[in-house]
């Protein structure tokens, strides 16, 4: 059917619903995010360069050619005279700066529409720049702000690739200057190394939740905020990131693994080979929590040289051999930047009870000599027996004070009570739970022995404990997590990824597939909930809150690129997010391949 040209109300597109109907790798500016040139008191004023310039078009009606889109009149339409794929390009007679562009849809009827807009200096070679995707009725307004304004362009060309009705346009204007004209930006203040904007941003601060862009100064956070703002703080010599409506989060923080001390369970790996795959996966920093004399003697060596962060805990204990080894190093002591002693850790239990290594006296005393010491406790616990003893043991190494400052920390959790639950809260312990296979635990022979059927509602209650109170962090427990170490290491091994772990986190589905029981899927959490835990949260349980775990100015640029945005993607598609590029302090660690251009260099 031929379009039917009618006036009516101009909608102009803003950015919260261009963001609603936006494809994978696309975005609309809003108008109120104009790039420095437009606002600067020093530049020109912007023009249609566009008007009455000379333009061809893939076909058009003789009664409407492609001349009318470019009149300066919106009664005047360019009609190809039929459907998808069509275009029309216009020849801007000079090599421009490009600040705005403005199409005036002539359409009917209403429906779904996707309009690419590609530039460039020649009608041969040119570039993508931009994709409208959604729903467009006659007379409506879509309109995309470059927050970088592309320079040295003479051709645009607007290509329809999808509409219910034939191609045509009342006005395409394009608003912007000879290049020439554009006079030198003046940065505001300190001058970032790079930005990264045109992303999602989600900073894990309370006070400012998202953002659109983040520079990046001398390894730190300089600025997080809009792109208007962000862009006060480019220079001649900042490199500017587009990440193409990618998401950008804080680094990942493992809170409890082996992940270089057991490394033995995937063969024959370096120290650093298992760094580079944490990495890989949106790790900036691990927790590692059994940490011998040896294992310490080989990070400390390597303290100057980590590509990532380690927080060491300090094994106090092997089966029922307390040892005091520990007690040579002082705690939060600091070899570099990227390795530090948090805390010192006891293995209370094995399995879900099979055996408890210390009496409620052996282990309040172990708990006392640390804590009169100054040292963080973090109690790998599974059983209630187990869970009892520690909670007593942590009450009397808090003697009636708050768990500020010590940050006594209770490993896995497994099955608690409810009074076990309620005395957790009111201490302040704060709670390390593993995401990965928690839903698998059914089908574990040991938990089937010695946890009843009775009881099984209280084993991994992550929702309840965070309902009551509890400060939770999150892990993944890798290796132990995902090798079949119980027979010989014989059966299949998973990667631990964060994201697999989120999923797992939110759905209790296991790398098997397992459907989740009832009991399990009450005590889910929400994606937003797996972030904290993994981010902000884990930062504070080691002491780090004040230098990593969000985005933040003079953070630590400890920060990751996601595929998309976990907020937004349906739950069964989080497994298919990936990470694109993880930089700690500043410096880009992993870069997916193919994504150099996202990353912002070459790692």
């Amino acid at each position: 059917m031929e379009p039917f040209h009618r006036s009516g109300l101009v909608l102009l597109l803003l950015l919260l619903t261009a963001c609603a109907v936006a494809g994978p790798g696309t975005t609309t500016s809003s108008p109120s995010l104009s790039d420095p040139a437009e606002i600067s008191s020093s530049t020109p004023s912007p023009v249609n360069l566009a008007l009455r310039k000379v333009t061809v078009a893939s076909a058009q009606t003789i009664q409407e050619p492609s001349g009318n889109a470019v009149d300066g009149d919106a009664e005047t339409v360019w009609s190809a005279g039929a459907g998808p794929n069509q275009w029309i390009q216009i020849d801007l007679d000079g090599t421009m700066t490009v600040t705005r562009i403005r199409l005036t849809a002539a359409q009917f009827p209403a429906g779904d529409t996707v309009h690419q807009v590609w530039a460039g200096s020649d009608p041969d070679n040119m570039r993508f720049i931009y994709e409208f995707r959604g729903f467009t009725d006659d007379a409506d307004l879509l309109e995309f702000v470059p927050v970088i304004p592309p320079t040295n362009i003479r051709f645009i060309k607007i290509v329809t690739t999808q509409s219910p009705s034939w191609v045509a346009w009342r006005e395409v204007e394009v608003i912007g200057y000879a290049s020439e004209e554009i006079p030198s930006q003046q940065p505001v203040g300190e001058v970032a190394d790079v930005i990264y904007y045109n992303g999602q941003i989600l900073t894990m601060e309370p006070n400012r939740p998202t953002a659109q862009a983040l520079a990046v100064k001398d390894g730190l956070i300089l600025a997080v905020g809009s792109e208007a703002e962000v862009m006060n703080y480019k220079g001649d010599g900042t490199k500017l990131v587009d990440i193409l409506g990618m998401t950008l989060t804080p680094g990942f923080i493992d809170s409890h693994a082996h992940r270089i001390g057991d490394r033995w369970h995937f063969g024959d790996p370096s120290a650093e080979q298992m760094m580079e795959k944490a990495l890989s996966q949106g790790l900036t920093s691990i927790h590692e929590l059994f940490v011998t004399d040896q294992r310490l003697d080989e990070l400390v060596n390597m303290a100057d040289a980590m590509p990532l962060r380690v927080s060491m805990y300090l094994t106090m204990n092997f089966e029922y051999d307390y040892t005091q080894w520990w007690r040579a190093y002082q705690p939060l002591h600091q070899y570099s930047p990227y390795l530090q002693i948090a805390g010192l850790k006891i293995t209370l239990d094995r399995e879900w009870g099979e055996q408890v290594f210390f009496s409620q006296a052996q282990f309040t005393q172990m708990v006392l000599d640390a804590t009169e010491a100054g040292w963080q406790v973090a109690t790998h616990s599974f059983s209630p027996t187990a869970n009892e003893i520690v909670l007593n043991g942590y009450e009397a190494g808090l003697n009636g004070n708050s768990n500020d400052t010590l940050r006594l920390r209770l490993e896995h959790i497994g099955t608690m009570t409810d009074d076990q639950l309620d005395k957790m809260a009111a201490l302040g312990i704060i709670g390390s739970v593993g995401f990965i296979n928690a839903g698998s635990l059914p089908d574990d022979a040991s938990f089937k022995l010695y946890i009843p059927a009775t009881e099984v509602q209280h084993t991994a209650r992550w929702r309840d404990l965070i309902e009551t109170g509890v400060f939770l962090i999150g892990n993944t427990d890798d290796p132990w997590c995902c090798t079949d170490w119980r027979n010989g290491f014989n059966g299949p091994s998973y990667e631990a990824t964060v994201v697999q772990s989120i999923y797992q986190g939110v759905t209790r589905t296991t790398f098997t597939g397992r459907p989740p029981e009832p009991w399990q899927v009450a005590q889910a959490i929400t994606v937003q909930e797996a972030l904290e835990m993994l981010t902000i949260n884990g930062a504070y349980a080691a002491q780090q809150e004040d230098v990593i775990g969000s985005l933040k100015p003079g953070k630590y640029a400890d920060i990751v690129i996601l595929s998309a945005n976990p907020l937004t993607t349906p739950v069964e598609q989080l497994p298919d997010i990936y990470v694109v590029m993880t930089m700690v302090g500043g410096e880009v660690k992993y870069c997916a391949p193919g994504q150099q251009d996202v990353c912002g260099n070459n790692p």
